[in-house]
């Protein structure tokens, strides 16, 4: 994959991510995608598989915030071939007590 086809698909998760609709979600990642949460997230982790990784991020994000006020800020995206950084994501969002 070409550095610009990279960023513009970590660009497209991140919008998937922001409009909460699990389908966009679904096109985006691979069957064999591999979600691992930071170790201070209260779930256990890494998820393996798109099934298990959507349903794992569809539950721990309506335990714990509003997916709705859900706001991505990326203050910028790097990329070289296949390798993608994404620098100061914010994500603020309205916490929902589990």
């Amino acid at each position: 994959m070409q550095t610009e086809e990279s960023r513009q698909l970590v660009l497209r998760y991140y919008e998937a991510l922001a409009s909460g609709d699990p389908a966009d979600l679904e096109q985006i990642l691979s069957d064999d995608v591999v979600w691992a949460p930071p170790g201070s997230a209260p779930i256990d982790g890494p998820f393996r598989g798109r099934d298990t990784v959507l349903q794992a991020m569809g539950e721990s994000g309506a335990q714990f915030f509003d997916i709705m006020s859900l706001q991505m800020h990326t203050h910028k995206i790097v990329g070289d071939g296949d390798t993608v950084v994404v620098l100061r994501l914010r994500a603020p969002a309205c916490h929902r007590d589990p």
